[in-house]
């Protein structure tokens, strides 16, 4: 609760203020601008904790992103009545908040930083065992709480990312999280 009532306080007044003032990145609120700072903050304090890297290799820091992905958008579109399309699209609001509980507190490795209908990404530490950290979590974790609050009528998978020195691999991801959803449906990690 405090974390979130920080968060809560901070976005009312640092989404009204410029990130950068000059063009043409002034376009990002300050909101925004601190947010993505802060998970990649929170994602290399994690790496440090876990490589206890030398001085000379903290300046090469990287980050991976780690999807919870599902089809959405094909749930959601399942419903006949209107009633049945909002009672979805509820449920997929939900399971993004508890899978971003579980994710950003339980375990601390980042953050959130790209929602949609169809799945979240998260900042993901570069570290040795982060395939193995993301698997166990993954499938012990959140492919429990997303059958849990669909009744088991979602199709999730898991994505991790290569490692990189930026975020830029977003866009990608993305379409690689939609080239799966055409897939018939497989094994979710």
């Amino acid at each position: 609760c405090f974390r979130n009532e920080i968060c809560d306080c901070l976005k009312k007044h640092f989404i009204h203020a410029l990130g950068e003032t000059r063009v043409p990145a002034n376009d990002v609120t300050l909101w925004h601008h601190s947010y993505s700072t802060a998970s990649l903050f929170k994602t290399c304090l994690a790496s440090l904790v876990f490589n206890k890297p030398s001085a000379n290799q903290i300046n090469r820091t990287k980050w991976r992103l780690l999807g919870v992905c599902w089809n959405g958008l094909s749930f959601i579109q399942k419903a006949r009545k209107i009633g049945d399309i909002k009672s979805r699209t509820d449920i997929i609001t939900e399971l993004k908040k508890s899978v971003r509980k579980r994710m950003e507190m339980d375990y601390p490795l980042g953050n959130s930083v790209y929602e949609d209908v169809n799945g979240l990404f998260f900042t993901f530490p570069d570290i040795s065992e982060s395939e193995a950290i993301a698997k166990e979590i993954c499938s012990s974790e959140i492919l429990p709480i997303i059958q849990k609050e669909t009744a088991n009528e979602i199709w999730s998978f898991f994505t991790l990312c290569v490692a990189s020195r930026s975020l830029t691999k977003i866009a990608g991801e993305i379409r690689r999280r939609d080239n799966y959803l055409k897939m018939p449906k497989m094994s979710p990690v």
